[in-house]
């Protein structure tokens, strides 16, 4: 852990004076590095710089996870990857390589000698910049069926859905600027993410795509409860 964050902290140090001319989210961006003196119990964002192995925008963010035991773990959140953290060693479970995720679970299982049956799908929370972050991780239906078993529905992300009902008149847009429109009863979005149910009232972050000639542009993305959807197709 400590050599993987020792190189993230060295190109945060060389590129300090780039981040500093962002302005103010390039100052937020230092005060939250330099805040825990460069700790090697954190990774940190900075995705904007390009990453020196192979030169594509990179960002690890710190993040507290959940497995679905309810063990807790400081860990990270990086795209396709979730890990943990447990003393010296890095645990890192990707979406693109599940064979590798028994191996990389039971090498957990033997640091912390817990049982962490079930583990997946685990819950993450990021509450660092750019911005927070929160979902479920985990290998084909093992969200969908968590969800079903603790909350009583079957939704995921990916899913496209249908908007069933509409509980509340209004709804905040999840990406910056103006929506074309409201959602309406029948509209078609896909499921972009999904918080925990027990702490959200509208858990579903979901996105309706139109498609005016040659580009794509949201029609609204805003955030449903289950009861409000029904499934049109899974992926």
């Amino acid at each position: 852990m400590s050599m993987i964050v020792s190189d993230v902290t060295s190109r945060y140090l060389k590129h300090r004076e780039t981040i500093r001319a962002w302005g103010d989210r390039g100052a937020a961006i230092i005060q939250e590095i330099e805040a825990v003196h460069f700790s090697d119990a954190y990774y940190y964002p900075v995705p904007e710089l390009d990453d020196e192995w192979d030169c594509f925008p990179f960002a690890i963010v710190r993040a507290h996870v959940a497995s679905a035991d309810g063990t807790k773990f400081k860990g990270y959140l990086t795209d396709p990857s979730v890990g943990v953290f447990f003393e010296e060693d890095d645990f890192c479970f990707n979406a693109n390589l599940e064979d590798w995720a028994e191996s990389a679970l039971e090498r957990l299982r033997q640091a912390t000698g817990r049982n962490l049956d079930p583990f997946f799908p685990v819950y993450y929370r990021t509450d660092g910049v750019p911005r927070p972050s929160e979902g479920f991780f985990g290998y084909g239906d093992q969200v969908s069926k968590f969800l079903l078993k603790n909350h009583g529905f079957d939704l995921q992300g990916g899913d496209l859905v249908r908007v069933a009902d509409l509980r509340f008149s209004t709804r905040k847009s999840l990406e910056s600027g103006e929506m074309r429109r409201q959602p309406r009863v029948g509209d078609v979005g896909r499921v972009l993410g999904c918080l925990d149910p027990a702490l959200h009232e509208l858990p579903f972050q979901v996105a309706c795509i139109d498609r005016p000639k040659d580009f794509y542009e949201t029609v609204w993305h805003v955030a449903f409860a289950a009861d409000e959807l029904e499934l049109v197709s899974r992926k």
